[in-house]
């Protein structure tokens, strides 16, 4: 609803500027829209070694909101621990963990991931929109920049996720008399967590109109700064 309203904000700002007013704003305009330009193409490479807790905590800082990345960060290490605990528990007792279970546990820690990121976005466009003397302190381009970066660590961890889980299920096969019915959940959990990362990519895309309107904001402000100032 925001995502849309900022839109239509923008399309109307953009019609009533002067043809040297839009020449002005549009490569501030454009520059937070590459920031959100997403190549489908491109796989998300996974990185074992990404501190994704300093990663994340320190861009969600950087918007420079009252903000705060607890509960990603929280949902991300409670996956790691119970992917760790598991594997130990494989190779302790062969055998123990049953394959649907490891399965429904991956699919449910990617679904709370990308719900506590997304309710992230909701929350910083709130801000954003509603806090304007606060949110011109960052502009809008550093901010949109630190989002993605955000976003990227997140659609990082889901796909190291996902390898996590797998890696117990794969365990889990060896383990089972039908082997074939876990196998085949792995071939769906790399689905899910793809379904996550699309759904992540789409959530942070709604996010460029917003700050795009946002810079029009600092613009605006600037220009009667400096009039004020003359």
């Amino acid at each position: 609803m925001l995502s849309r309203d900022s839109e239509a904000k923008l399309e109307s700002c953009i019609i009533d500027l002067t043809e040297d007013e839009l020449s002005g704003v549009k490569p501030l305009l454009r520059a937070v829209e590459e920031v959100f330009h997403i190549d489908e193409n491109d796989a998300d490479d996974e990185v074992e070694g990404l501190d994704f807790k300093s990663e994340v905590v320190e861009n969600v800082k950087s918007l420079n909101l009252p903000l705060t990345a607890d509960k990603i960060v929280t949902s991300q290490e409670k996956a790691r621990e119970w992917t760790a605990a598991c594997v130990q528990e494989q190779d302790d007792t062969p055998g123990s963990k049953d394959g649907v279970d490891i399965y429904t546990t991956a699919v449910s820690s990617m679904a709370e991931l990308t719900a506590r990121t997304v309710e992230l976005f909701h929350k910083f466009t709130e801000l954003l929109l509603h806090q304007a003397e606060q949110a011109a302190e960052t502009s809008s381009l550093v901010r949109a920049q630190c989002v993605r970066k955000m976003t990227d660590a997140v659609l990082e961890e889901i796909s190291v996720m996902a390898t996590h889980f797998a890696g117990c299920l794969n365990t889990a096969a060896d383990d089972s008399d039908n082997p074939d019915s876990v196998s085949s959940l792995i071939t769906t959990l790399y689905l899910d967590s793809s379904t996550s990362a699309d759904y992540l990519r789409n959530s942070l895309k709604l996010l460029r109109p917003v700050l795009q309107l946002s810079s029009l904001d600092e613009k605006n402000a600037s220009k009667i700064s400096s009039v004020a100032a003359k």
